[in-house]
């Protein structure tokens, strides 16, 4: 076991044993303090492999697990700026199919206005 890891470091799921997984990535008062000061570089700073340790021994669910590997390990696969411009991409549509279904009060008016004169 590597020097690091500390066992003794009560995790969420047992500290806080009726909170949800997202809960600790959004909660903004004590809960965010103690997650982002006290957890996460913790966390951070464990190996591959003493992450599996540390989840044995605090007998993680794996709801849990799934959550910690969902934020923390990132897709080698994963191309951010291929997700940014598709995103980019859609919102775009969205916002012309919203302006198509209900235009504006301006632009009924101007539209109004170019097909009387």
């Amino acid at each position: 076991m590597a020097g690091a890891l500390d066992l003794d470091l009560i995790p969420p799921w047992v500290a806080f044993p009726q909170m949800d997984p997202v809960e600790l990535s959004t909660d903004q008062g004590l809960l965010g303090a103690w997650s982002t000061q006290v957890w996460w570089p913790f966390w951070t700073a464990l190996s591959e492999a003493e992450r599996e340790i540390y989840l044995d021994h605090w007998k993680a669910s794996d709801e849990w697990r799934q959550w910690l590997h969902f934020y923390f390990d990132v897709d080698p696969d994963f191309d951010a700026e291929a997700d940014l411009a598709e995103s980019e991409a859609w919102l775009k549509e969205r916002a012309a199919e919203r302006d198509r279904a209900r235009p504006g009060f301006f632009r009924a008016l101007r539209d109004f206005l170019k097909k009387r004169f």
